[in-house]
């Protein structure tokens, strides 16, 4: 409820308050919801989501926070993201990170996303960095993934890899 009703300016300083570590992480992700939803609350929060994504202990507020950073942090956001989807210790938090670099599409964020896909233990968080890959539609990365498709043991993650080299357009 604190998300839908909350969408004012106004609620602005309210929901940015409620993202304190002593609220409950339902309230706090709420407050991160609509803060996201809200250009003035994704603009004046968006140095919290940063805090946040890198080193809140709830790994559901730091996978809201990264999910928010990839929407609002622009290119800034990518070096926080990449260093989260290599280093967070949350499954969680490596996919909404690997998700958010996919959708900035900044080059930058193609050797992380490599070595999420090529190295991650979890085969969520490389299927997710397979994935993010494919929307760069390169085709420099069309090797990359067929060799993932070859090497993988998991099906997900080769399922992805087929996928991203339709994606890429023919020559």
């Amino acid at each position: 409820k604190l998300a839908v009703i909350l969408l004012t300016a106004a609620a602005v300083p309210l929901l940015m308050e409620c993202l304190s570590t002593s609220m409950p992480e339902d309230i706090r992700l709420a407050a991160l919801t609509a803060l996201g939803a809200h250009p003035v609350g994704a603009a004046r929060a968006s140095w919290l989501f940063f805090d946040l994504a890198r080193a809140d202990a709830q790994p559901g507020v730091r996978a809201r926070a990264t999910d928010l950073l990839g929407r609002t942090g622009g290119r800034d956001a990518v070096s926080p993201l990449s260093r989260a989807v290599r280093t967070d210790p949350s499954p969680t938090v490596r996919v909404a990170a690997a998700t958010s670099l996919g959708a900035l599409q900044d080059e930058d964020a193609i050797p992380a996303l490599r070595d999420a896909a090529s190295l991650d233990l979890d085969p969520a968080v490389r299927a997710a960095a397979v994935e993010a890959l494919g929307n760069y539609r390169e085709e420099k990365l069309r090797e990359f993934f067929q060799e993932v498709e070859k090497s993988d043991r998991d099906g997900q993650v080769q399922a992805a890899a087929r996928r991203q080299q339709w994606r890429i357009p023919a020559d």
